[in-house]
């Protein structure tokens, strides 16, 4: 089976690389660029009008809504809580990357610091 990643990210240059190699790698990915868009997918899950994501990689800083905003609707569903979700950002914050953590976010990942093949490599680790 074919493990789906939903991609939560609004910078466009950074979508296409993340869905070549996550593709690439043999995922199915699904890209988001607002947090709207977001928030109504994860409703669309709650209702089960949309296939549940195996893993959610998340921007924090989107054009309309904070991505903690986001997780916080991510882990308060009950059909959307147990999803990994891997905060992927450029945004370097110690009381966000707490926030994240008490939150239930996996990981938080400073995008800078990491190659597109290495993302694959942490959606594998979460994803095990």
């Amino acid at each position: 089976m074919t493990k789906r990643v939903l991609l939560i990210e609004d910078e466009m240059p950074a979508v296409d690389i993340y869905e070549k190699v996550l593709s690439k790698a043999g995922f199915k990915t699904k890209s988001l660029t607002s947090g709207k868009e977001a928030l109504s997918e994860l409703r669309k899950i709650k209702h089960q009008a949309e296939e549940k994501p195996h893993i959610i990689l998340l921007d924090l800083i989107l054009p309309d809504i904070n991505g903690i905003e986001i997780l916080k609707e991510i882990k308060s569903g009950q059909e959307t809580r147990d999803i990994p979700v891997v905060i992927l950002t450029n945004y370097r914050d110690i009381e966000t990357e707490q926030m994240g953590d008490q939150l239930g976010a996996n990981a938080y990942i400073i995008k800078t610091n990491i190659t597109p093949q290495e993302i694959v490599g942490i959606v594998r680790k979460y994803l095990s």
